[in-house]
């Protein structure tokens, strides 16, 4: 048995194994797209929570939140967009004044 033949039978174990206990191997690359998705996923469920008349504004305003779970934009939605306050830290440059 050469090196790369030994190699394969070894990864297919391995996996075999880790499949018995609820695991699997994937690629990072594989991974961080899989997880952007379910970001992705949940930034959407997250806008048709929220009032009609709040998601065009607050859709422009999702590169610039800071929050890891958009907390900053739910605090936004809540005070009707209400400008220059604390949470105006999220208007895009342009708006700030």
């Amino acid at each position: 048995m050469g090196d790369a033949p030994l190699n394969l039978y070894m990864k297919r174990i391995l996996a075999r194994v880790l499949r018995r206990m609820g695991y699997s191997v994937v690629r990072n690359s594989s991974l961080a797209s899989l997880n952007a998705a379910a970001s992705h996923g949940r930034c959407l469920e997250f806008l048709a929570a929220l009032p009609p008349n709040h998601v065009s504004e607050l859709l422009k305003l999702i590169p610039h939140s800071q929050a890891q779970l958009r907390q900053d934009l739910f605090v936004l939605s809540e005070l009707s967009l209400k400008r220059g306050g604390f949470s105006s830290s999220l208007a895009p440059p342009a708006a700030r004044s």
